[in-house]
């Protein structure tokens, strides 16, 4: 199903990194390994990395992603909700609407990433019709990951038409 469809993974750093101590160091090398995961998986047409964090940014250049300043999600909207957002209402922007888009939150573990992925995409090639699905690991307490069709993200979230460029 996805072979004639452009796949996008959407790296969405939910979580504020800490200063240069060593925990806000280990937050950054868990990032950068999800980063890398995300890149070497071959289903992905291309890789972007959604940040306000220099370091996390370079960390996706370094791993040859596109890297995309975002604002910091604030108020009550769902992390991943807000960087697809702000990601489809940049200007630089184009995205086909019958692009999919991985959404995946800071705090994954890169290890177990290849297993959500391959649930989510086995839940829409399951369906009929299916334009959007979270999938999570077993887990209690693990992060949930989202797969969306971009036009059916726009219909869902009532973004202006026209805000998005959508390829021809």
């Amino acid at each position: 199903m996805f072979k004639e469809q452009l796949l996008i993974a959407l790296f969405a750093d939910t979580q504020t990194s800490a200063d240069e101590n060593e925990n806000g160091h280990q937050q950054l090398m868990v990032k950068t390994s999800t980063i890398n995961a995300l890149q070497a998986d071959h289903r992905f047409d291309v890789v972007v990395v959604a940040s306000d964090d220099d370091r996390v940014l370079a960390a996706a250049h370094a791993a040859d992603a596109v890297n995309h300043r975002v604002d910091a999600v604030s108020g009550d909207e769902e992390p991943l909700t807000a960087a697809l957002r702000q990601l489809l209402n940049s200007d630089d922007q184009l995205i086909d609407e019958d692009a999919w888009v991985v959404c995946v939150g800071s705090n994954h573990d890169a290890r177990r990433l290849t297993q959500v992925i391959d649930l989510a995409i086995g839940k829409i090639e399951a369906s009929d019709n299916a334009k959007a699905v979270s999938a999570k690991a077993a887990e209690t307490g693990s992060p949930v990951l989202h797969l969306v069709q971009v036009a059916a993200f726009v219909e869902a979230t009532g973004l202006p038409q026209g805000t998005v460029t959508f390829l021809s």
